[in-house]
């Protein structure tokens, strides 16, 4: 949208204005003096303005007055959207320019490594151990004429990895009762385990605490069960593991 400042004077007041390509819009009518102006969607080029007096009362003419404006193409960019990363992971950017832009530049709010900066497919690490939101930004240049580079940001967010407390070793016979069993850690919203030996009376995986069960050893032997117990941090939809534990 570009304002229009025109002036009558002499033997009329009034006038129209005209747009030498058609699918613009004049706001609020193309009789305002000084209208604004929308130009036609995604219009790049020339575009003559003129200004026409209504015909004075008398023996005189109507008068015009035309100028030119240039439409220049603008820079654009996108940034483009990213689910969350793991602590210490990396990610793909995809950003897009457009329009007048040639190049364009990444950065970012809390350091981190771009393997190519000015690459609009660049891969991105933030610094090590960082977990939380960083803000990414893709400039473009500035392009030739009064356009002025177009910026685009993203926020990525970092998950935590998650750890598990140390569960001590159960000792149990046969037939007896194990109590469930617990987990705790930290940035864990949930937990996987696996269990080596399925003869003792409990699945050979599952998910969560373990439930109470029965133990059992059809044996004369003692046996030995190993439960590996895998920590996980999920956030929107990424899940990230943390140190296993047995």
């Amino acid at each position: 949208t570009i304002p229009l400042t025109g002036s009558i004077s002499g033997g009329a007041s009034t006038g129209i204005w005209n747009a030498s390509v058609v699918g613009g819009s004049f706001i609020p009518s193309n009789s305002a003096i000084s209208p604004e102006y929308n130009s036609p969607k995604d219009y790049i080029g020339d575009i003559v303005f003129t200004l026409t007096s209504t015909d004075p009362a008398g023996p005189c003419s109507s008068v015009n007055e035309s100028f030119t404006v240039a439409f220049n193409d603008k820079a654009t960019a996108d940034a483009g959207v990213y689910g969350p990363i793991c602590q210490n992971g990396t990610l793909q950017l995809n950003g897009i320019i457009g329009g007048a832009a040639s190049t364009s530049s990444w950065a970012s709010s809390a350091g981190g490594t771009f393997s190519d900066s000015n690459s609009l497919n660049s891969s991105y690490t933030p610094a090590a151990g960082f977990t939380g939101t960083i803000e990414l930004t893709l400039t473009t240049d500035n392009p030739p004429g009064p356009c002025n580079a177009a910026t685009d940001k993203v926020i990525i967010e970092i998950v935590a990895t998650p750890t598990i407390n140390i569960i001590n070793a159960i000792i149990i016979c046969n037939n007896e009762s194990v109590g469930t069993i617990t987990f705790s850690g930290t940035n864990a919203t949930n937990y996987s385990w696996t269990n080596s030996n399925p003869t003792i009376g409990l699945a050979a995986s599952g998910t969560g605490d373990i439930n109470s069960f029965i133990a059992s050893n059809s044996t004369a032997n003692p046996i030995i069960a190993t439960i590996t117990i895998t920590p996980i941090n999920t956030s929107n939809g990424t899940s990230c593991p943390g140190p296993a534990e047995t």
